[in-house]
């Protein structure tokens, strides 16, 4: 039987794999246990933006963006967002979510403006901005009081803010930043709020996204899998012929609501259209999340690095759609809104005779062309490397992930103390192993050699909270051999907050760099500072977590982590690719007289990808960047057949 858009692919989905269930390909069990053991290997994971974009925008743009590399701006992955308004309802909601009672004004909001003023980059806007925020958070109070107190059963006394956090997740393939999220975490309830600082319609891309961060919610909450999912959207009660027992409520604040004006509270249906039709439909754009979710994902694996080939994957997955055969390991999810990348005449590409997707001419390029050009294959097989390669870095938080999941965090925390440490095989489906070298780090290996050693430590307290200085006391075990097992000065870091949450990137958390270490006495202090200006925010927000709730930083996760610089480069490759190719022609005319030597394209692209697996196994190094992989990969079209 053929595939086709009528059928209804995304009711009842919990994971991607539900979905490939859905496909009717050639071997079933052997496609969908071969990807999942991919999704479930990978280090990396798709931005939540990019699945927002892909489920209710257009899939090839979103595509195009999390594994092309194609950016018309940069959308940033930290806490702040880039804009004034955002910043300042963070550091408000801080502020009045952790009062005995709530109030709100604009004196309030005026001060915090002021003691936090360096943090703004438009200061003329002051007074708009913080009549704007009085407006956006007046109008959340009031839907708090008024209508989601009482479904969820909660009450403010019992809220927690989390402002602006990066969180990860492996179970979902999701990487991303909510606004807001109040939690009463006691009773496992919470509110994800996204701000919208515009009166206008609500669109699909806000409604996926703010559902997307509702999923990560979910997850730190303790949900999982089905249950998450329910988490969410509730259970419809035929008998009452309503919506009930929601505990994650996904929620979008606008300007207008607080003044009476008739805007519908999205995306949930229980707070616009309490119908039967309604909430399958919203269960059906939760599905849509998670499977595009696992399509991005999926689209940045290489399968060679775990040792699975692809074409027996390919091949595993092909399916039939109107007589035409594909493979569903790299076909995009049935049944979304997309255009066409040839023709690009209607919607979402054009608007009449005007192109209104901001990735028009890339798309073209990239989608709509059927015949690559030798400098076109040799791009492609340089943009599959960069994703294999980068996965070195973006393991570091899937073994974290890992580890957490399937031990229990005061074991693991326990045994770090007591300077033991982990292991785990670079392999798909490997388990984190406990061993008792005193080495209080993560080992990984590849190939039964040390490929990686991630350093940890465990935070006791705060010791200087102005210059942001972390202490533990030296341990037993490192007094009887005299060696100190610490993370070196210099090194780039993330600071997990001991928040009650299981997964540790699922909690209050900081990415910064150590600048100092130093011994005094019985204790290890860490000096702790900010890479760049882009995340002073984020430390601010730590900085204020720690202030009013010290106990958070007791036991809390210190990781040496790597710079993943993969949305980097592929931006990288994506620019030489399309301007080369269009406007250099002496660099196209030089390397086409050199393909003419040679026996023929395909050849030279299986060449170059066995001579960089080859490298790569001799120890090239793999965190070198596209300036050092480029001249290599040129080299090999400008040398003689062999």
């Amino acid at each position: 039987m053929d595939n086709n858009d009528n059928i209804e692919y995304y009711n009842d989905i919990y994971s991607y794999v539900d979905y490939l269930y859905k496909l009717n390909v050639n071997e079933k069990n052997l496609c969908t246990k071969n990807i999942d053991m991919l999704l479930n290997s990978t280090g990396h994971i798709s931005k939540v933006t990019n699945i927002a974009t892909g489920v209710g925008y257009c899939i090839y743009k979103a595509k195009l963006q999390e594994f092309i590399g194609v950016r018309d701006f940069i959308v940033s992955n930290t806490p702040g967002k880039g804009t004034d308004i955002h910043k300042l309802l963070g550091l408000v909601s801080i502020e009045i979510f952790n009062r005995s009672k709530p109030t709100l004004n604009g004196t309030l909001i005026s001060t915090i403006y002021d003691e936090n003023i360096d943090l703004f980059v438009d200061r003329d806007d002051k007074d708009e901005n913080i009549e704007l925020a009085y407006e956006m958070l007046s109008s959340l109070q009031n839907v708090l009081v008024n209508r989601i107190y009482n479904i969820l059963g909660t009450s403010y006394d019992k809220l927690f803010p989390v402002v602006e956090q990066q969180f990860h997740d492996y179970e979902y393939h999701i990487l991303g930043v909510p606004d807001l999220i109040l939690e009463d975490k006691e009773n496992k309830r919470a509110i994800v709020v996204e701000w919208k600082t515009y009166d206008e319609q609500v669109y699909d891309t806000e409604k996926a996204q703010v559902v997307a961060y509702s999923l990560l919610e979910a997850k730190r909450l303790g949900y999982s899998d089905r249950d998450a999912v329910n988490a969410i959207t509730g259970v419809w009660d035929d008998n009452q012929k309503t919506i009930k027992d929601v505990k994650v409520l996904p929620l979008i604040i606008r300007p207008g609501i607080g003044k009476g004006r008739k805007l519908t509270l999205q995306p949930h249906p229980i707070l616009f259209s309490n119908t039967k039709e309604k909430f399958i439909e919203f269960r059906k754009l939760i599905g849509k999340v998670i499977v595009v979710a696992g399509y991005l994902t999926l689209q940045l694996v290489n399968p060679k690095v775990f040792g699975i080939d692809e074409k027996e994957v390919k091949d595993y997955c092909k399916l039939k759609i109107r007589d035409k055969e594909y493979s569903a390991l790299r076909l995009i999810p049935l049944g979304l809104r997309k255009g066409n990348p040839s023709r690009r005449d209607k919607f979402p590409c054009k608007s009449g005779n005007s192109p209104i997707c901001s990735l028009f001419d890339a798309c073209g390029f990239y989608l709509g062309q059927y015949k690559k050009t030798p400098f076109d294959i040799v791009m492609w097989a340089l943009r599959y490397y960069t994703i294999g390669s980068k996965e070195s870095t973006s393991t570091i938080f899937k073994v974290i992930y890992e580890l957490f999941r399937t031990h229990r965090r005061e074991d693991v925390i326990s045994n770090l103390k007591n300077g033991n440490g982990y292991e785990w095989m670079f392999a798909a489906n490997s388990p984190v192993k406990l061993q008792s070298k005193k080495r209080q780090r993560i080992i990984i290996y590849k190939y039964n050699r040390i490929f990686q050693q991630i350093r940890l430590d465990i935070i006791d307290g705060i010791y200087d909270s102005n210059n942001f200085v972390i202490y533990r006391k030296i341990r037993d075990y490192e007094k009887n051999d005299g060696k100190l097992r610490v993370i070196r000065e210099g090194k780039p870091i993330m600071l997990f907050l001991n928040d009650g949450s299981r997964i540790p990137l699922l909690s209050l958390n900081l990415t910064a760099r150590i600048d100092n270490v130093e011994v005094d006495n019985n204790l290890v202090k860490y000096y702790i500072n900010i890479p760049s200006s882009v995340f002073r925010f984020s430390l601010t927000l730590i900085k204020k977590y720690i202030e009013k709730y010290p106990e958070l930083v007791r036991d809390s996760l210190l990781v040496e982590t790597g710079v993943n610089l993969t949305s980097r480069e592929l931006m990288t490759i994506d620019a030489i690719q399309r301007i080369l190719r269009d406007n250099s022609q002496e660099v196209l005319e030089k390397i086409r007289e050199n393909i003419d030597r040679k026996e023929g394209t395909q050849k030279i692209l299986e060449r170059i990808v066995k001579d960089l697996e080859r490298e790569s196994d001799n120890g090239w190094d793999l965190y070198q960047t596209i300036d050092d992989a480029l001249p290599k990969l040129i080299s090999k079209l400008n040398k003689p057949s062999d």
